[in-house]
């Protein structure tokens, strides 16, 4: 998709595929196989797995196979020989070729420091080993909360921790200002007006 968008994709290759197969050599013009003996095993069919993965399949001819000396080895319990592929098996090959160039060996680390850790995290400690959701769209939207909540934890974590204090200069206060408190604290208790109020309270409760 993204080769015919112009777009150079360094997505690495499937781990279990193998670009040739031992004791066959595959004609991408006549889309066939051809074993040792100089046979051909042309294309059948496209299949679908349990998983959904589209995949293709070449089938010898019966007769071929039935005189074959390499029978017992090659196809021991079916009447000829059969191989399945991957239908895209051509774009892997492709992107097995930009990986072991200069560009894709710096990509692939790029993509080791940077995107790797990201599915590691999603998959151990978020629960996307499987996608409990119909269709694709339904697990489109689960895998966007899931970044979503990934991004949202990174951030806090990333935050930093001492908190930023604002100094705020506040007018200088005038002579009067500075000088009234201090006299009041130190005039409080010679208050006639309190000391009259304190009196007449200590009188009433020496006459009751």
């Amino acid at each position: 998709m993204r080769e015919g968008r112009g777009r150079t994709p360094w997505v690495p290759g499937f781990g279990q595929f193998k670009p040739e197969i031992a004791g066959f050599t595959y004609d991408a013009e006549a889309d066939c196989f051809t074993c040792l003996a100089g046979k051909k095993l042309p294309f059948k069919r496209f299949d679908s797995g349990q998983d959904g993965r589209l995949s293709t399949r070449y089938r010898a001819f019966p007769r071929d196979c039935r005189r074959c000396a390499r029978k017992p080895t090659g196809a021991p319990k079916s009447k000829c020989r059969k191989i399945t592929r991957t239908a895209y098996a051509a774009h892997y090959r492709r992107a097995l070729a930009r990986q072991q160039r200069r560009p894709g060996q710096r990509m692939h680390r790029l993509r080791q420091r940077t995107i790797e850790p990201v599915f590691g995290s999603l998959l151990q400690y978020y629960c996307l080993r499987r996608v409990n959701t119909r269709r694709r769209s339904s697990a489109h939207k689960t895998m966007r909360l899931t970044a979503v909540a990934f991004d949202l934890k990174k951030l806090l974590k990333h935050q930093p921790k001492q908190v930023l204090r604002l100094a705020i200069a506040l007018p200088e206060p005038s002579v009067e200002q500075q000088i009234l408190p201090c006299w009041l604290t130190r005039h409080r208790r010679w208050d006639p007006l309190r000391n009259r109020k304190q009196r007449r309270v200590k009188g009433s409760a020496t006459a009751t």
